[in-house]
């Protein structure tokens, strides 16, 4: 091997350059650690993270749930760093958040769920609180969350990886092929190998493409998204508003209004038939702009818009932690057809010093920086900002876990 061939060393290497590879970094750059991200197309955020707008808010049940405890957990973690981004930001010169968002309750079923919600996880008011005298949302109730943000999802992408200089570098056009369990483990991709301590996949919509990965039950899921033209009307509307679907506030260049999900039909082009759903969902509840909404019914064809993959697992809750050898999990705990295996606790091996955050879905923006600090403690073994018992059910091998105990075999 050639001078030049050899492989590059870094202490940590992240595959995917969406918001979570670049929270990863943002979690290893806390810790001074020599990080590599590697992203296949020519820009970060590329995917479900170039949304021009994003919402962060937390997930929230009637009755305390592991995906309401860890969204909650996950919004505050986010609020107590989002000083330091704020400044780098403004010193940055960019404008690329707001605050507030109206989370609607028009149904009874939403308000029993989401008023209780409140009491049962504690919430004190500067997080959330029924609010009924909104001026452009005549006549209706909503939960507000005065901390929920309406952001720029590549500007935060950006930020993060900025933030995280000078331990970060960052290579794009280039394609990661796949890993060797070496000591250091051995990365290569279509352009050149790297050697690295602590290895971390965060490009979800790919790994059921990895033969070491593709048992985990992820699934692409197409989002459209509508590119609002900005107006005086639309400049009413003074904080992001969610009622099944959702507008956002315009934070200077217009507003998106989104988004309609199919989990069946991928393809890349926008359908017409969705915008006009979406108009027709927006004026219903939000018949202040009744003529701004009928203006752009007429035709709706010309109105720009972007469809986007986020990833979804098969129980909708955000996957994190080292990643088991699921080939290694079939030999040390053998099928046995209609056999439910509850005698004993299965054995687990991981593949050493390659971790796993994917999965994130629709609140990809709120879980992200929690998920990665989660990932990064477990990897280099620190303590964790999340219960045990919790973490339990985010971890990649609960999968594994379910069909060993159902006595179902593993997908290859």
């Amino acid at each position: 091997m050639a001078e030049s061939d050899k492989p590059q060393v870094y202490e940590a290497v992240i595959i995917g350059g969406g918001v979570a590879g670049a929270s990863v970094a943002y979690a290893l750059s806390k810790r001074k650690i020599k990080t590599l991200l590697l992203e296949k197309k020519g820009n970060l955020s590329e995917g479900a993270s170039g949304n021009p707008s994003g919402l962060i808010y937390p997930f929230l049940t009637k009755h305390k749930t592991s995906e309401s405890i860890f969204s909650l957990s996950a919004f505050r973690f986010l609020n107590e760093e989002w000083e330091k981004i704020e400044n780098f930001a403004a010193s940055e010169k960019f404008s690329f958040y707001k605050n507030g968002i109206c989370f609607l309750t028009d149904s009874e079923s939403d308000k029993d769920r989401y008023f209780h919600s409140i009491e049962s996880h504690g919430l004190a008011k500067e997080e959330t609180f029924i609010k009924n005298d909104i001026s452009f949302l005549p006549g209706k109730e909503a939960l507000y969350f005065p901390k929920g943000k309406t952001i720029s999802p590549p500007i935060y992408v950006s930020l993060l990886c900025k933030l995280s200089s000078p331990h970060l570098t960052i290579h794009t056009y280039e394609n990661f092929l796949e890993w060797e369990d070496n000591s250091p483990i051995q990365i290569n991709t279509d352009k050149r190998i790297y050697q690295t301590d602590k290895f971390f996949l965060c490009l979800a919509n790919e790994v059921l493409e990895m033969q070491r990965t593709k048992w985990l039950p992820i699934k692409k899921v197409r989002g459209q998204i509508v590119l609002l033209p900005e107006s005086k009307l639309l400049s009413q509307i003074t904080s992001s508003v969610l009622f099944g679907h959702y507008l956002t506030e315009d934070m200077g260049s217009g507003s998106v209004l989104g988004a309609s999900f199919d989990e069946f039909k991928y393809e890349e082009t926008s359908r017409v038939h969705e915008t006009v759903e979406l108009l027709e969902s927006a004026k219903r509840q939000l018949p202040i702009l009744k003529t701004y909404w009928e203006d752009l019914e007429k035709s709706p064809e010309t109105l720009g818009t972007r469809v986007s993959y986020r990833s979804q697992t098969q129980d909708r809750r955000p996957i994190l932690g080292k990643l088991p050898n699921a080939e290694q999990f079939k030999r040390d705990n053998p099928y046995k057809k209609g056999e439910s295996h509850i005698r004993k606790p299965p054995i687990i091996s991981y593949y050493k010093d390659v971790s796993i955050l994917g999965g994130l879905g629709s609140r990809g923006l709120n879980h992200s920086l929690f998920g990665a600090e989660i990932v990064v403690r477990e990897s280099l073994g620190e303590n964790l900002p999340i219960e045990s018992d919790l973490f339990e059910d985010f971890k990649p091998e609960r999968f594994l876990i379910r069909n060993w105990k159902r006595g179902t075999p593993i997908e290859d």
